[in-house]
């Protein structure tokens, strides 16, 4: 792919998923999307495009309505909900990780205003809760990958007295992998989408095998560690925070022009 095709499927890209819309990408988006095609070679642009074309943002104004739709579509019969990050302990005081900002979506009168919370009272988890059989804590998050944070903290929780039935976890996007990992806790999780690895999950071996050993070459060239992202999740997605789960490719900075930085 040259460099006109590429900046073609750049602007059809942008178009399709609608990214044009305020709020969704910075204005030098493009700019940099171009400069980043200068340092690909055609196979690295073609394998880009394939990339980006799957790609999905779930954008930072969007959040509060991501939490409506989920919570218009479940059904609660604990009287008393706690709130609480879906964190380990190690990470649970980090101001800067989105679970945190999920949950103080709770405190707004909108939200707790929806019929689902009708008859009920809806409080921010902390430690001197009790939580019983007339309670439910909900674990929140806006993305899972490989489930091991989820994991941390259904542990935790279950460490201090509190049944895996009085939990639920709550999260805009899933990994099937991380899906598969809390069905095996038996925990009830609730999302908008679920993902599977974009390459090994979509394409014959063959084909996939190929597009890896190009993801791996650009990411050599880069001395970027883990080319499919974190554990081999190999997503395609960006948040209010891109995951690392997500090909480095899009995030990392040493790409010169990451089109989805995490910082």
């Amino acid at each position: 792919m040259n460099m006109n095709e590429y900046f073609d499927c750049i602007i059809r890209i942008i178009a399709e998923k609608k990214w044009n819309s305020p709020g969704i990408l910075p204005e030098c988006f493009l700019n940099k999307a171009i400069n980043l095609g200068k340092e690909f070679t055609d196979t690295e642009r073609d394998f880009f495009i394939k990339m980006l074309e799957r790609f999905d943002i779930y954008p930072d104004p969007k959040y509060q309505d991501y939490l409506e739709e989920i919570l218009n579509h479940i059904n609660i019969a604990e009287k008393k909900v706690y709130i609480a990050a879906l964190l380990s302990q190690v990470d649970k005081n980090d101001p800067y990780k989105s679970s945190h900002y999920i949950v103080r979506k709770f405190k707004s009168t909108y939200i707790k205003q929806l019929p689902l919370f009708n008859g009920k009272t809806v409080m921010i988890y902390q430690n001197d809760c009790v939580i019983d059989e007339n309670s439910l804590l909900i674990l929140v998050d806006d993305f899972i990958g490989t489930g091991m944070t989820a994991h941390s903290c259904i542990s935790y929780y279950e460490s201090i007295g509190i049944p895996k039935s009085k939990m639920m976890v709550i999260t805009f996007v899933i990994m099937e992998a991380g899906l598969k990992k809390l069905n095996k806790e038996n925990i009830k999780v609730e999302y908008l989408k679920k993902y599977n690895k974009c390459i090994s999950g979509n394409y014959d071996r063959e084909t996939a095998q190929k597009l890896i050993n190009v993801n791996e070459s650009i990411c050599l060239k880069k001395s970027i560690e883990k080319p499919l992202g974190f554990h081999n999740s190999q997503a395609l997605i960006g948040m209010q925070r891109t995951p690392n789960n997500t090909l480095p490719i899009f995030w990392d900075n040493k790409i010169i022009y990451p089109l989805f930085p995490r910082d």
